[in-house]
């Protein structure tokens, strides 16, 4: 049962009794003036919502031991806070800085209509929910009633104002929840909505505890004839940072023909940018065709409203929660083989493939919060499919071939060989170094220093392949066998093969 403990030195304000977020500080409380909970000092969450008043907060802060908030300030500030008219029907609350003053609150606050009905409250104005560049809507209209096991709320739509998810908008219908990116210029509008309406939870217990759950579906349209837009629209990709150093327009870099800003600290930022999955009309056909023939991309989404950079609470999975097993999905990737074949990826559990946000600069310095972009994460098994049938169906394996060899770069001088005995999972690692300081497009930079030459100014995901059999390591090439490209300048044997 979930349940709150009132604090020891204010009589409004009762935390959470579980620990949330062990490795940050975080804590989930709820405040309510001037009026006795049911079961006060340690009231359920249930008793707390039968109130029909109150706010529950979600703080970036610990509510107990070192650096913890101090109680008699947070409740003064909450008071403070809902004497503004514009929020003071907050219900929910998620403060970014809540030991800072009120006047510099980084919050998302979610109103609700005042009524006298318990069930359901009523969103009260469309609440947007920003990632930066990215954002989820709630509708207002929107239905928020405690989930069936009173640990948690559900939001839903209401038919009689509301459109359902992928259908015909209806006049005088509204959206209830949508994503949309960059800055709200796409409207991925497929959240999807189970038979009792319902569409994002947010629970108050476990470790997404505070976090806004959601599936979503990304619309492949037309597939063969379109490119895959909303995949596109989401930005999942790979990344190399470097200084900006086109002096002419480039329609590829927003900041080409303003190098001449650039100094040697203060310098304008670009990117190439290496699609995760096909994202073209060509790929588009070769996603898996689903039980009802469509070949759409489904995410099952958490968001950490004050943690968007917190990848255990924050991210986009491609299979449903507390689900360990891989997708029977085969997803058509950016890879080749070195005889120019697509390699596919099938994603391993929710927690084991994910796509997390990854900051995108633009510029060395600034006072203004780099947007996002979403990079993969965790591992998943290849495949290479002969693409005999199009579209290629769910929950079907396809072999790897002992001519299949994964190509590392553009050319096909370096690859790894693959397994035909055994399974090959790609590995990939987030946060990892992006940024070559001493790269300019277009030019040869000449070096003779050993080590690193990437910077963690900007960060994507770092790759490498492994064989589930122990023992069995894949075999890296740095040129095809037989190929004369590099020789050693000695008489003897060595030719730069396998290392």
């Amino acid at each position: 049962m979930t349940s709150f403990t009132r604090s020891q030195t204010v009589q409004e304000l009762y935390f959470l009794s579980e620990a949330v977020v062990e490795t940050v500080p975080y804590s989930i409380a709820f405040w309510v003036d001037e009026l006795e909970v049911e079961g006060a000092p340690n009231p359920t969450l249930e008793a707390t919502w039968k109130t029909g008043k109150g706010i529950y907060l979600f703080l970036k802060v610990a509510a107990n031991g070192d650096n913890a908030i101090d109680h008699l300030i947070l409740s003064t500030r909450i008071s403070e806070f809902l004497s503004t008219p514009s929020v003071s029907n907050t219900r929910f609350l998620w403060i970014d800085n809540p030991q800072d003053s009120v006047a510099r609150w980084k919050f998302h606050a979610l109103t609700l209509l005042p009524t006298a009905e318990i069930e359901p409250s009523i969103v009260e104005r469309l609440t947007f929910f920003n990632f930066r560049n990215y954002e989820l809507a709630i509708a207002a209209g929107v239905e928020c009633r405690l989930n069936q096991t009173k640990d948690g709320f559900v939001f839903a739509l209401d038919t009689s104002i509301h459109n359902f998810p992928n259908t015909e908008p209806e006049l005088g219908k509204r959206e209830a929840f949508y994503v949309s990116t960059g800055y709200g210029a796409n409207r991925l509008k497929g959240i999807k909505v189970n038979e009792n309406r319902e569409a994002i939870t947010l629970p108050f217990t476990g470790i997404l505890a505070g976090c806004l759950n959601f599936a979503l579906t990304l619309q492949n349209l037309n597939p063969g004839n379109t490119a895959f837009d909303e995949l596109i629209q989401m930005d999942v990709a790979l990344r190399m940072f470097f200084k900006s150093a086109n002096s002419s327009l480039d329609s590829t870099d927003p900041f080409s023909g303003f190098t001449g800003f650039n100094t040697e600290q203060d310098f304008l930022i670009s990117s190439h940018r290496y699609p995760f999955l096909g994202e073209d009309s060509n790929a588009s056909s070769h996603y898996s065709q689903q039980g009802d023939g469509n070949q759409n991309l489904t995410l099952y989404a958490s968001l950490d409203p004050i943690g968007p950079l917190n990848s255990d609470r924050t991210y986009f999975a491609f299979v449903e929660l507390e689900n360990s097993q891989e997708s029977d999905l085969s997803l058509p990737s950016c890879y080749r083989t070195n005889l120019g074949y697509t390699i596919h990826l099938t994603p391993y559990g929710h927690n084991d493939s994910r796509l997390i946000f990854a900051e995108l600069p633009t510029q060395s310095a600034s006072v203004f919060e780099a947007p996002f972009y979403l990079v993969p994460t965790g591992k998943y098994k290849l495949s290479v499919p002969n693409y005999d049938t199009t579209p290629i169906p769910s929950s079907q394996d396809f072999p790897i071939r002992d001519v299949d060899n994964f190509l590392c770069g553009l050319a096909g001088i370096e690859y790894i060989q693959l397994s035909s005995q055994s399974v090959n999972i790609l590995h990939l690692k987030a946060g990892k170094p992006a940024f070559a300081p001493d790269f300019i497009p277009e030019q040869i930079t000449e070096s003779d220093e050993a080590g690193q030459r990437l910077e963690s100014r900007a960060t994507t995901a770092w790759a490498y392949i492994e064989h589930a059999e122990p023992n069995n390591s894949p075999i890296y090439f740095s040129q095809p066998k037989q190929s004369l490209l590099y020789r050693a300048s000695t008489n003897d044997a060595l030719r730069f093969l396998e290392v």
